[in-house]
């Protein structure tokens, strides 16, 4: 096993640069999936061991969904950042991620400046993130989110490969701009599906937002067993939901399939329009693993999704792709290595303390902490 509490900065700066973010990233403004209820063999369950056990019982699956939607979701609609402390703190740290990332491709020196961001979590903070780093002028960098368009931004896998250059008034000169693509893996709360188009809406999220819910007391319980240390997803079956219940669940269910996200759930592709697109935006991400000399550094990912745990396992027959897993802590660290143990070209980053996305950003991916021999473009 190669276990490190860095990441040699020298080693991956002229390399084609990408990153997998997951829940651990947001934390603080949006939980992680994790619960406080056991599974039979006493580890905590997840929002997905308990979808993926109820899937053919559907008063307690969609009352997990109600669930998941007013503690993750309902979150991710309202935490583009300033409305409290704790998100302020996570809008920051996002931050300072990616002006961490525009340090290291301003010092690339040769290709295209550009890095992925891959993501499997809904909220904003990326956007908005990026956006606050343009508005004030703190670097110079083009944020591709993928769409194109102004009043209406449309969606699609092929944007990803538009640049942006700066030439000199006489044309003499021509620069590519630092580019970060963001790609949102399991969808987005400010997508929308218009007909045969994917639409990004930044501002109008209420659809979702106002989505009703179950009767709060119902949910109240079901929260109450869930996040009780001392009780077992088998408690999970004696819930009482009457029809009444059970209807009021099921038309919530058919309103919340319409959000354009993937579920915490083992899920399978199905022929529709956001279906496809994250089929398209997987095969994205296989792409960009398999290419020479390509760096993909995780954080806050659990690789619990299989669709792309096998993606990245498979990616890793490419000699020249070195992965970095950064592990919050000893137990994760043991769960990456069942994952990935066999394969030469991964590296674990694990810290003295618990690696949450401030300590990755000050001591394990910070440019200021290092001397990185490229050049300044």
């Amino acid at each position: 096993m190669s276990l490190q509490t860095t990441i040699d900065l020298n080693q991956i700066y002229d390399k084609n640069l990408n990153f997998l973010i997951g829940s651990g990233a947001s934390f603080g403004a949006i939980p992680t999936l994790a619960l406080q209820i056991k599974n039979k063999d006493d580890t905590n369950a997840t929002i997905e061991t308990i979808l993926t056990k109820f899937e053919s019982n559907l008063p307690i699956y969609n009352l997990t969904l109600a669930y998941y939607f007013e503690k993750y979701i309902k979150p991710a609609c309202l935490s583009l950042p300033k409305s409290n402390c704790d998100e302020n703190a996570v809008f920051e740290r996002y931050r300072t991620f990616l002006q961490n990332i525009l340090e290291i491709l301003n010092r690339k020196s040769y290709g295209r400046a550009c890095c992925n961001i891959f993501t499997t979590n809904y909220d904003g903070f990326l956007e908005g993130a990026a956006d606050n780093i343009i508005e004030h002028g703190v670097m110079q960098c083009f944020v591709n989110d993928g769409t194109l368009g102004f009043l209406k931004k449309i969606l699609d896998i092929s944007n990803y490969d538009v640049t942006l250059q700066r030439q000199s008034a006489f044309k003499r000169h021509i620069k590519d701009i630092p580019q970060i693509n963001i790609i949102h893996l399991h969808g987005s709360i400010y997508w929308q599906n218009d007909g045969e188009q994917i639409v990004v809406d930044y501002i109008n999220r209420t659809q979702t937002i106002n989505l009703t819910g179950p009767p709060p007391n119902l949910l109240k319980g079901f929260s109450k067993l869930v996040e009780d240390k001392e009780k077992f997803v088998k408690d999970l079956d004696s819930l009482n939901i009457d029809e009444n219940e059970q209807l009021e669940l099921a038309n919530f269910a058919t309103e919340y399939q319409k959000i354009p996200i993937v579920n915490p759930t083992k899920w399978k592709f199905h022929e529709t329009l956001f279906q496809e697109h994250y089929y398209q935006m997987l095969r994205y991400l296989s792409y960009e693993l398999e290419r020479p000399t390509t760096t993909l550094v995780t954080f806050g990912f659990s690789f619990s999704d299989e669709h792309i745990r096998r993606i990245v396992q498979r990616s890793l027959s490419n000699h020249t792709l070195m992965v970095y897993i950064c592990c919050f802590n000893d137990a994760e660290l043991a769960k990456m290595k069942v994952y990935f143990g066999k394969y030469p070209n991964v590296r674990y980053v694990r810290s003295t303390e618990n690696l949450d996305f401030e300590s990755f950003n000050k001591s394990v991916f910070m440019p200021h902490n290092q001397s990185i021999n490229g050049p300044v473009c």
